[in-house]
């Protein structure tokens, strides 16, 4: 939800934009040039004049970046003309899953990592020849991910999951 002072108009609506912009160029620091909105981190954006709220969504609530996500945000935003105070705030609901990843971020991911996105109970395809994989450890590097094989390239991947 996003709420425009209605005192700025024009400038308000290139307020948004803008702030909109500087969240855009904040990258997951697990995934160097992966940005947060392309992973579905970004709920919402309020603005009332100079005053910022953001609300983020977490892949799983002990995540060991969020703090350095939200300092990167609350940088970037401060950093837009326009902008007087921001708060970052890490919400309950609506709960992250995979589905909230972009095609852009599912590209990415894919091409730059290696990393498959599941959606609900499929099961990915490996990013590097399409075949089929197998699940080996439903434990990956964080709870948000799993390792998985594939079975005609024989390669292992991270599969990102919700």
């Amino acid at each position: 939800m996003v709420r425009i002072d209605t005192r700025g108009g024009a400038v308000a609506a290139s307020l948004e934009d803008d702030v909109r912009s500087a969240v855009f160029s904040i990258c997951d620091p697990e995934y160097p040039g992966v940005s947060i909105v392309d992973l579905g981190l970004l709920e919402s954006v309020e603005i009332e004049g100079g005053v910022v709220e953001i609300g983020l969504i977490p892949t799983f609530s002990g995540c060991p970046a969020l703090a350095m996500i939200a300092d990167d945000v609350e940088a970037a935003v401060l950093a837009v003309d326009g902008v007087c105070e921001v708060s970052v705030s890490w919400l309950r609901s609506p709960a992250w899953s995979p589905g909230r990843v972009s095609v852009r971020g599912k590209d990415a991911l894919k091409t730059e990592f290696t990393v498959a996105v599941q959606i609900g109970t499929s099961t990915p395809e490996c990013p590097l020849c399409g075949g089929p994989t197998v699940e080996k450890s439903m434990f990956g590097p964080s709870r948000c991910r799993s390792v998985h094989r594939c079975d005609a390239c024989t390669e292992t991947i991270e599969v990102m999951r919700g």
